[in-house]
């Protein structure tokens, strides 16, 4: 892209593709705007709808770090009109202003620090809605006469005080992204800092930039807010869209806001007027890891569900997957949840639980409570069958009064030997704090014993692979799930766990593009000294999914786990079927002696292939580690359509 414009023209008039990346990890417009050739820049957006916000592979700058970095003013100028962010951030951290500070470019930091944002198309009246809960903001934007994708709305957190959230509907999920705050700036996970709520909607109306639509349409509260209240917000932003020299000016010498305290959104008169709205209360969020919360839309838990107060009025709906279950209804006395004996977080006043909507940050003390009141927990129709007893779906009540989904998990027979087993995948769990991980809520001692987990909405991977064939794509969602439960396994790793039965039954989904590792009944902790476990139990094995060395000497180790991890990506990509077919074990084993291994599915790329073959190396040693795995989904070029997916 160091040529000319003309070139240029002809090689996008032929249908050059413009996302292409070289060895750096950059494209065509981080080219461009790094050799100061506005003209290309503009050429490139305008007519090829080149991807403004698109980050470099290995540091995440986009466009406009590249311009400012080097100086080019009438880049920075020509990308800034196309509409791109003026604080987006790299892997450093780094705004485009610190890099032109940095590199002394005086100009362009004149250019960045006095830019002021486009008018918005919306106003907070528009779609702000005040302090509600995740399900009233999905009855809200479902109810809507018209609800399609990208309809959005705007809250307030009411599991955090000083949080904002931005609700999306995208093919009949909700998408939570949690707002955060540094300063007076406003930004979503590693997203742009904004200088207001308006303009980072307004940006995300624009640019998809991570999330999986543009926002559409905003739908309004029922309630709007009043003319006295718009006009103070005005009053308080004289600029509707204040540029970064008036913030800056705002904040002393290190970069915060000059009071000691931070400075309300809205005046004190202003505050005073939303008295008598108290849902429209409006606070700075403190600067926090930002998280996204993604939901199943189509909850009808209430529908299936029994009052442990009055089991009698049990609703008779039986699952699909589950014809045959009929869990005994346990008594109110019987279901105690006693999580003495683990090692937890007991603050249940400042906890929360996330169900089918795990958040970003995968904070331990959020998601657990010391205890929880029989009276706020229902539980009802059958989910399936576990190795230990049956999967329940269930609802229970925090203490802040939001309505979590969650799977109670129960004991078929309480004798000793499975109560310990059962307890032991209860404090394995307990142990595991991750966003992959499928997460423990609480345990019940019984009888009968009980796990209360965070329910995960769509089920088995397994299940949605038979299924639903047809809506899964090979390039974004299979490599979206390779990614997730590389990752999970690497912290397994990290944590000296082996999981010992990985397979595609034990990756549940909360969503389409949110994947969780589960099933740690077979789960290990190794030795301090070890790096090895040797199994002495009995039981069935899943021999199909295991390694020569666990097979033999029954032997696991994080190696045999990766063995495991390959024989599951098989699985994703057949969609579901069975290695190794009908093929009885001891044949099986005379195979991988002979060197044979699965064969490469039909709509499986080479280079998963492989990968595949280098899990199967019959020496343990020769395997690739979790940590290098997770890391080819994180640097290598063709998996950068999954990054915005992938934390």
């Amino acid at each position: 892209m160091k040529g000319y414009e003309e070139i240029a023209k002809m090689l996008l008039t032929s249908m050059a593709y413009v996302e292409v990346r070289d060895e750096e990890g950059v494209t065509p417009l981080h080219l461009a705007s790094r050799y100061n050739r506005p003209g290309i820049v503009r050429l490139l957006v305008e007519k090829s709808k080149a991807d403004i916000q698109s980050r470099a592979t290995n540091t995440d700058a986009v466009p406009l770090h590249e311009a400012a970095e080097h100086g080019n003013t009438e880049c920075v100028k020509t990308l800034l009109s196309l509409g791109a962010p003026s604080c987006p951030r790299n892997s450093r951290m780094e705004i485009p202003l610190d890099l032109a500070k940095k590199m002394g470019h005086k100009e362009c930091y004149q250019i960045l620090v006095h830019h002021r944002p486009p008018a918005c198309c919306y106003t907070l009246k528009d779609y702000y809605h005040g302090r509600i809960d995740r399900h009233l903001a999905q009855e809200r934007l479902l109810g809507s006469p018209d609800a399609n994708s990208g309809h959005f709305l705007l809250r307030q957190s009411t599991r955090k005080q000083d949080k904002y959230v931005l609700t999306l509907l995208f093919q009949n999920q909700l998408y939570n992204y949690e707002v955060s705050g540094k300063g007076e700036m406003f930004y979503i996970d590693d997203g742009p800092y904004f200088v207001s709520l308006e303009t980072m909607v307004d940006h995300y109306i624009r640019f998809m930039d991570g999330m999986p639509s543009h926002l559409i349409k905003p739908v309004p509260p029922p309630h709007p807010l009043s003319e006295e209240i718009t006009k103070n917000i005005t009053a308080r932003h004289p600029h509707v869209n204040p540029n970064l020299h008036e913030m800056l000016a705002c904040e002393d010498s290190d970069g915060n806001p000059s009071s000691s305290e931070q400075q309300p959104l809205l005046s004190a008169s202003s505050q005073e007027d939303l008295k008598a709205h108290p849902s429209y209360t409006l606070e700075v969020p403190s600067a926090q890891n930002p998280n996204i919360v993604i939901t199943k839309s189509e909850s009808r838990l209430s529908q299936d569900l029994i009052d442990l107060q009055e089991p009698e009025r049990m609703y008779e709906r039986s699952s699909s997957r589950c014809s045959n279950c009929q869990p005994k209804v346990p008594s109110r006395e019987s279901l105690k949840l006693d999580l003495k004996s683990l090692t937890i977080t007991n603050n249940p006043d400042t906890a929360y639980v996330c169900g089918s909507s795990p958040t970003m940050d995968g904070n331990r003390t959020d998601e657990i409570f010391g205890e929880i009141d029989i009276k706020r927990l229902t539980v009802g129709q059958c989910l399936g069958n576990g190795e230990f007893g049956s999967v329940l779906k269930g609802i229970w009540l925090s203490p802040s009064g939001d309505k979590i989904d969650v799977a109670v998990k129960t004991l078929h027979n309480d004798d000793k030997v499975n109560k310990k087993n059962f307890l032991k995948e209860a404090e394995v769990m307990m142990n595991l704090n991750h966003l992959y991980i499928v997460k423990l809520v609480g345990v019940c001692h019984g009888p009968p014993v009980a796990m209360v987990q965070e329910l995960m909405a769509m089920g088995s991977l397994l299940d949605f692979l038979l299924e639903h064939e047809k809506d899964i794509s090979v390039d974004f969602h299979l490599k979206l799930w390779a990614a997730q439960i590389a990752e999970g396994m690497m912290y397994l790793e990290q944590k000296h766990f082996v999981h010992r039965d990985l397979a595609a039954r034990n990756i549940l989904l909360s969503s389409v593009t949110l994947a969780k590792i589960s099933d740690f009944g077979l789960s290990r902790a190794l030795g301090v000294d070890k790096d090895y476990y040797t199994a002495s139990d009995g039981g069935k094995w899943p021999l199909k999914w295991y390694a020569p060395e666990s097979i033999y000497y029954g032997t696991f180790t994080h190696s045999s786990d990766v063995w495991s991890y390959g024989i599951t990506l098989w699985e994703m990509y057949t969609f579901g079927n069975q290695p190794y077919g009908e093929l009885p074990g001891h044949k099986v084993v005379e195979m991988l002696e002979s060197k044979e291994r699965l064969p490469k599915p039909e709509k499986c790329p080479k280079g998963v292939f492989d990968l595949m073959l280098r899990c199967w190396n019959y020496k343990a040693s020769k395997r690739p580690a979790f940590g290098e795995l997770a890391a080819i989904f994180r640097t290598k070029p063709e998996y950068i359509n999954i990054k915005p997916y992938f934390k």
